[in-house]
């Protein structure tokens, strides 16, 4: 072996990136590398010999192996086309009690049998059809087959070695009667002849075989038929056995010329027959004679090659490689301005080259991102204090894939909450602890429908302050989806309290009277058709009042408008000081009123009622010193007894209001049924 030549080279510990040991330079390293190359070259082809070796001992097996299961498996098939066509059969005549007409065909040609023998328990032979050549046969002296066929097996027996050309198989199965218990035995000499065909197609090698032999190692399908008619046996081939025994599936055999041979055999699951696959040892040895010879030549060729690498690296690679270390070292001091020059040739050359000109670029980048910094930071600082400034709550929500949502960014106002930034960071459960109760599914529902949609996302929600009152806020907020999967939302939370409550008040306006402050017409109309559904729901009764005060006008014409709007209110508080929490009281113009009673279950109760607003109206009024003495005239109609819709009840109310008058006046009347 060549001894490598040391170059001495000034390099320091640190730049020793080919190895551990202590090396005085790269170039001893890399040489004692090459050295070793050529000595593991020739150790790794010899091995290279015995693996060879090896690979084609165990190719040579595994394709024994799969001819000799291919050979198993075409025995296995062939006995299964059997026995179905021998079970068709035996359910077929289990089904007739004449079997003539089958036995009278052409079955035994069609199905491949030899014979085919409808035998009794007792033997004697109740139908039958076989070949020509083939005796005809009166009974069966010994039937092996009646214990497994009583079980509902199928019975193949051992192959029969007489005077036909090839050996023949005994199949039987059980014939049932009609109550389904074992009757008769259907029994079938089975042809090999198809089955010699296929196995003799099977190839191993050039000068191998495939053969059956059964359970005792005669030959059963051979190539040669002497060896079948004689009914010979595996010692008769092959009288010296070397290696393993044939029934323990692989072996090494010597044949009656003296030839080696390797076989190996695979078991059919049917009939006990097995396949063996044998071929010459001589393929193998031709094939490593030529393994060995390849080889040699590139060892030889191996030995010349780390010659000629080891004179290129000393020149073109490790001194270049020395030079561009040290320069890699001044770049990852951060001493972006060094520069290489041209090192070397070829590709060390353009890298050497290509790295000063990232150098300078990096150095470039670098200036560029450092101003890009400063430019961000006065954005940030510039976005925080817009943040400070708004009047709502901008914010940043995350609810990732595989963890628990958050607030990534809250702007510092969120304190008009009770929060903190730091606390909704890591979990954004205290903010929706402090939604009100009837508010909370409905964000979180919304939330959940924005990201299905990736729709924008508006709400108004009551929030707890810090002092335990609730104030109404709108959050509104875009939806996008992050590279990992997870959804973020970037909005804000803005304060609608005041907005909320100038709705109410228009609310309220729209639906009540100026004046006495009760319900107006069309929030009476509504409770009425609510008090209507509910009624025929639950099958109850309910009262529909008309009071109209009597002599009103007077009062007003002497005392004047201002008085007499001070006496509808005081009338309004009487009459809501009668009634229940769940009735109403409605001003439906001047000196109208109308109450609706719910659950009024008799008339008797509404009159009741209608008595004491009477009494209660009947009492003398002091407004600015003036004592007003007016009464009531009250019509009263019951749902279901005096109308079925809102119109009719208010007819009848109002005729019976009418009534009272004519009565005199400060009265109560029901209307007609």
């Amino acid at each position: 072996m060549f001894q490598p030549e040391i170059i001495e080279m000034d390099m320091p510990a640190s730049a020793r990136p080919f190895g551990r040991e202590d090396e005085s330079s790269i170039a001893l390293a890399l040489y004692r590398r090459v050295g070793r190359l050529g000595r593991l070259a020739k150790l790794v082809i010899l091995l290279l010999v015995a693996v060879c070796g090896l690979l084609v001992w165990q190719q040579l097996a595994w394709h024994l192996t799969e001819q000799a299961r291919q050979g198993a498996a075409l025995i296995d098939d062939y006995l299964l086309n059997v026995e179905i066509d021998l079970n068709t059969i035996a359910n077929y005549l289990a089904t007739t009690s004449d079997p003539d007409p089958l036995f009278r065909g052409n079955l035994v040609q069609k199905s491949g049998f030899q014979g085919l023998y409808l035998v009794g328990q007792d033997g004697a032979v109740l139908a039958q059809q076989q070949w020509v050549a083939l005796p005809s046969r009166l009974r069966f002296d010994e039937q092996p087959w009646l214990d497994p066929v009583r079980q509902g097996l199928t019975y193949i027996g051992p192959p029969e070695h007489d005077r036909q050309p090839l050996p023949s198989l005994f199949l039987a199965v059980a014939v049932p009667d009609a109550g389904g218990r074992f009757a008769r035995s259907l029994v079938a000499r089975i042809d090999l002849s198809r089955l010699w065909t296929q196995i003799n197609a099977l190839q191993v090698g050039k000068t191998g075989t495939v053969f059956v032999i059964d359970s005792s190692e005669r030959i059963v399908l051979h190539r040669k038929l002497a060896y079948m008619r004689g009914a010979t046996s595996l010692d008769d081939l092959y009288p010296e056995r070397i290696g393993l025994h044939a029934s323990m599936a692989m072996g090494v055999l010597r044949d009656r010329d003296g030839a080696i041979v390797l076989s190996l055999s695979a078991r059919a699951v049917r009939g006990g027959l097995l396949a063996v696959a044998r071929q010459p040892i001589r393929d193998l040895v031709f094939g490593l004679s030529a393994l060995i010879g390849v080889s040699l030549f590139a060892l030889s060729g191996v030995v010349y090659c780390v010659r000629r690498a080891e004179r290129f690296t000393r020149h073109e690679i490790v001194a270049p490689l020395v030079i561009l270390h040290r320069s890699a070292s001044q770049f990852e001091q951060g001493n972006l301005t060094h520069r290489i020059g041209v090192v070397g040739r070829y590709e060390l050359a353009a890298i050497s080259v290509l790295l000063d000109q990232m150098a300078a670029r990096l150095e470039m980048t670098i200036n560029d991102q450092r101003r890009r910094v400063a430019e961000l930071d006065a954005s940030v600082e510039f976005l925080r204090r817009i943040a400070d400034s708004v009047p709502g709550v901008m914010f940043r929500y995350r609810r990732p894939l595989d963890g628990v949502a958050h607030f990534s960014y809250i702007s510092p106002r969120v304190k008009i909450f009770g929060l903190t930034a730091d606390a909704l960071a890591g979990d954004a459960a205290p903010f929706f602890a402090r939604l009100h109760d009837q508010d909370r599914d409905a964000v979180l529902q919304g939330l959940n429908d924005s990201a299905a949609t990736l729709s924008l996302w508006q709400t108004q929600f009551r929030i707890r302050q810090p002092l335990g009152d609730y104030r109404w806020f709108e959050g509104q907020a875009t939806p996008d989806v992050e590279p990992d999967g997870s959804l973020v939302w970037f909005g804000y939370f803005a304060d609608i309290q005041t907005q909320k409550e100038t709705e109410e008040r228009i609310r309220l306006m729209a639906q009540h009277d100026a004046l006495t402050g009760l319900p107006n017409r069309a929030l009476f109309d509504d409770r009425v058709e609510r008090a209507l559904v509910e009624a025929r729901r639950e099958r109850t009764r309910f009262a529909l009042m008309f009071i109209d005060l009597d002599r009103f006008k007077p009062v007003n014409d002497q005392l004047g408008h201002r008085v007499g709007d001070l006496l509808l209110r005081d009338v309004a508080q009487r009459l809501g000081q009668c009634v229940r929490e769940s009735d109403t009281v409605a001003r439906i113009g001047g000196d109208e009123f109308v109450v609706l009673l719910r659950n009024a279950r008799q008339p008797e109760y509404a009159l009741q009622v209608a008595e004491k607003i009477r009494a209660a109206i009947d009492v003398p009024f002091t407004i600015e010193g003036h004592e007003i003495d007016i009464s009531t005239s009250i019509g009263i109609a019951i749902y279901p007894d005096h109308g079925a819709n809102p119109i009719e009840l208010a007819q009848r109310a109002d005729e019976a209001m009418y009534r009272s008058k004519e009565r005199g006046r400060n009265a109560v009347s029901l209307a007609f049924v």
